[in-house]
């Protein structure tokens, strides 16, 4: 039975060839076998550590913190904190574990502001936010299981007991990869 599906896709033109298929099976595939780990790393070093001659003008350390909900660095290890706990509890993330003792030496370097800013500003969304983020993504025409996802903006679905709920943990790290 698998080999004798057919893509619809493959019937139009443009969107049949290898170039196209090509695109389509790496954006499909590709993202979710690369390690997150290196790609927040790299964001500290590609934002935080340029050195050319002339001053960044528009992208700054001020307008990339108003971006993510704190400077990059603290951003990262917001990140880092959520993909751990979401990986950890089977997609989930409650807030309210930082009010436990275990989290005091994360407090002391992540204040809990910063970590709720963060979290606000780029990772959670509540269910009509998310069908809000998914009503207004343009549709492709013969491709919709490559439409917009809106995960990929907003990892987390907030839930009405202030717990977070990640369908797809890997999504979390790479809201922080240069790339996102």
């Amino acid at each position: 039975m698998h080999t004798n599906l057919h893509p619809e896709e493959l019937d139009h033109g443009g969107l049949a060839s290898p170039l196209a298929v090509m695109v389509r099976t790496g954006y499909e595939q590709f993202p979710y076998q690369e390690s997150m780990f290196e790609e927040m790393a790299r964001a500290e070093a590609f934002f935080n550590g340029y050195t050319g001659p002339k001053p960044l003008t528009v992208i700054s350390e001020e307008r990339l913190a108003k971006l993510l909900g704190a400077p990059v660095r603290d951003a990262a290890g917001v990140t880092l904190l959520l993909h751990v706990g979401a990986e950890k509890n089977s997609g989930y993330f409650d807030p309210k574990w930082l009010d436990q003792a275990n989290f005091t030496p994360v407090l002391d370097v992540l204040p809990r502001g910063v970590i709720f800013d963060v979290i606000s500003t780029s990772f959670a969304t509540d269910v009509a936010g998310f069908k809000k983020l998914a009503s207004e993504a343009p549709a492709l025409l013969f491709l919709d299981k490559y439409d917009f996802n809106p995960l990929v903006a907003r990892p987390f679905i907030r839930r009405a007991d202030g717990r977070l709920t990640a369908p797809v943990p890997q999504l979390i790290s790479r809201r922080m990869s240069p790339l996102e």
